[in-house]
């Protein structure tokens, strides 16, 4: 008897059956590699005309917001005026986010990552351009989110409609929507090393040589676009800072701590609103977002800052000194503003929420040892540049995307290993306490894993449906003990399962449970039925429970074979799965593997 296993076994790609990327032949005529960087640098340069069509959207509706509402409704109001901004803004996200596109709701970046992940790269252009609109609304509007978000969806929708138009098969489909998020990163933060490094260490999670290429085509590619329309002028201008004394690593591993804290505080405070707002606040989802508007105009009366991207006032907390209580308190207040932005319905990134908080957090401990213990230390700006790297790096576990993305926002790269070394503290803190990232804990919550290519477990990726033998030997639990013993004896499987005349499991029975019956009663036992001396206690499994469960099962129990039953009805048997069934199928989903993630 065979075990069925059609989705592995009969799985046809490139590795396979020896097509190539693409199912057309005109595309099947140009070299591999050729074809992959000409379609990197015209989704590159593609993503860059749709950054700076963002960009210059968010320009028209900031005039609209603020220059035209916001000032028509100064005069009856004051300064209470600044409420009424996000929540308009909330009643027009609403919409957009509830009916016309409801992937585009929060942060982005996990809708990419999902696609990537189970629907083999396909997005939908219209989720794109409404992911558009609607950041540009929530961030123009006063919504405290980043820029992030929508420029990798966006980005990745270009890569994804046009490797559908080249046919592309799915590894290479994922390969070139990770060369869209890299040239919007690239465009939108003027940084296009940091791009690639993004692409490759969350949405790819593979430093192999053949992302790397594509990739970096596409970021360079869009870079020179973006260059030409927006300048090349870094994100923040700031002067360069130097470590004073070696003595600083010590205040450097606090401030790593105490990123950490701030970044497992804003995963968990995000999904949380989030899962507030989804199912205990009760009214209509069309108007969740204004109430979320609401919320962060009260927390701008009198603290402004928190709303909108906020790079503004980051390159201020830079380069000059503010009050070290005004800054501690920002770090909640932005982390409230987000949570209820991103929760509520809005459309945004959480990276520039991060920066925010990592450069207040930094400037305010900076500032507050140097006045506490009154020694020269480094400018209090060079402790904001760490926090930020290392809030972003842990939440998003991202530490090398973080540490070039300070260098390219800034270009000062006289701290390189101060950065590197409250990075590295940070992360590796906030994994200690949350093995999901701000990215990964989205599609967690809705049961799909995310693994990066260096730590994926193909067993986690097959079911024991994929596996399991469908057609099952069974015993009636009526037969005698003479039946019973001749079937079990004289077949090659050392137990079988019980079912009753309805064909419902009741129990199992294997040689041993003959062999002790033996030894108690032997003349009793030529009287008894199979019902009277079987396993009724009996551990089953489900088609959808994964290989490398069951597997830790046959570890743990030491049985050789466990019935599989509807996950529905515990007692329809639907199979039968062994270890020898599962460890069979490791060629074949290592295959599938490297065909559905190849990159």
């Amino acid at each position: 008897m065979e075990a069925v296993n059609p989705p592995l076994a009969t799985h046809s790609d490139d590795r396979v059956s020896g097509s190539t990327v693409s199912a057309l032949p005109w595309v099947r005529r140009v070299p591999e590699g050729l074809l992959i960087n000409l379609v990197a640098i015209f989704v590159g340069i593609l993503t860059a005309l749709g950054s700076v069509a963002f960009i210059w959207v968010m320009r028209e509706f900031h005039y609209f917001f603020f220059e035209v509402v916001h000032n028509s409704l100064l005069p009856y109001l004051g300064v209470a005026a600044v409420i009424l901004i996000p929540t308009l803004g909330g009643l027009l996200v609403a919409p957009i986010t509830t009916y016309f596109a409801p992937e585009t709701k929060g942060h982005g970046v996990p809708e990419l990552m999902m696609a990537i992940r189970t629907q083999k790269g396909f997005l939908r252009v219209r989720a794109a351009l409404m992911k558009l609109l609607a950041s540009a609304l929530t961030l123009t509007s006063g919504g405290s989110a980043g820029r992030e978000g929508p420029i990798v969806l966006i980005g990745g929708g270009i890569g994804s409609t046009i490797s559908q138009l080249f046919k592309l098969t799915p590894g290479r489909t994922r390969r070139i929507i990770a060369c869209g998020a890299a040239a919007g990163i690239a465009v939108v933060f003027n940084a296009p090393i940091a791009g690639s490094i993004f692409a490759i260490e969350i949405i790819v999670g593979d430093f192999a040589v053949r992302s790397f290429a594509s990739i970096i085509f596409s970021a360079v590619a869009g870079s020179v676009v973006g260059w030409y329309f927006l300048g090349s002028s870094p994100s923040f201008i700031i002067p360069a800072y130097n470590v004073v004394t070696p003595a600083e690593f010590g205040f450097f591993l606090i401030l790593g701590i105490l990123a950490a804290g701030v970044a497992l505080a804003f995963v968990a405070l995000l999904y949380w609103m989030d899962h507030i707002f989804e199912h205990r606040i009760r009214i209509p989802a069309v108007l969740k977002p204004a109430l979320g508007g609401l919320t962060v105009g009260i927390i701008a009366i009198w603290t402004p800052q928190v709303m909108g991207v906020g790079y503004d006032y980051i390159n201020d907390v830079l380069t000059s000194e503010h009050l070290v209580w005004l800054l501690l308190a920002l770090i909640p207040l932005k982390l409230i503003a987000t949570s209820f932005t991103l929760g509520s319905g809005f459309s945004g990134g959480i990276m520039s929420p991060s920066l925010f908080m990592g450069a207040m957090l930094g400037t305010a401990f900076g500032s507050a040892v140097q006045r506490s213990l009154g020694i020269p230390l480094a400018h209090p700006g060079a402790y904001g540049l760490v926090g930020m790297a290392a809030v972003f790096g842990a939440a998003a576990q991202a530490p090398f995307t973080a540490m070039i993305l300070i260098f390219e926002m800034t270009r000062d790269y006289n701290l390189v290993v101060p950065v590197m070394f409250g990075v590295v503290v940070a992360t590796v803190l906030f994994n200690h306490y949350s093995k999901a990232t701000i990215y990964t804990r989205k599609m967690l919550k809705r049961g799909i894993k995310y693994r990066v290519a260096h730590d994926v477990n193909v067993y986690e990726e097959i079911t024991v449906g994929e596996v399991m033998h469908r057609e099952v030997e069974t015993l009636n639990e009526n037969m005698t003990y003479h039946d019973a013993y001749e079937r079990v004896f004289n077949s090659h499987h050392n137990g079988f399962p019980v079912v009753n005349d309805a064909g419902e499991l009741v129990g199992v029975i294997c040689e041993s449970d003959f062999a002790r019956l033996l030894i108690k009663d032997e003349r009793r036992a030529e009287e008894l039925k199979l019902k009277d001396f079987m396993c009724r206690r009996v551990v089953t499994v489900t088609p959808e429970q994964s290989a490398w469960e069951v597997l830790q099962l046959f570890d743990r129990l030491r049985f050789g074979r466990y019935p599989v039953v509807d996950a529905k009805d515990p007692k329809k048997l639907v199979g039968i799965v062994t270890r020898s069934d599962i460890i069979h199928a490791y060629p074949y989903a290592l295959r599938h593997h490297e065909i559905e993630y190849e990159v």
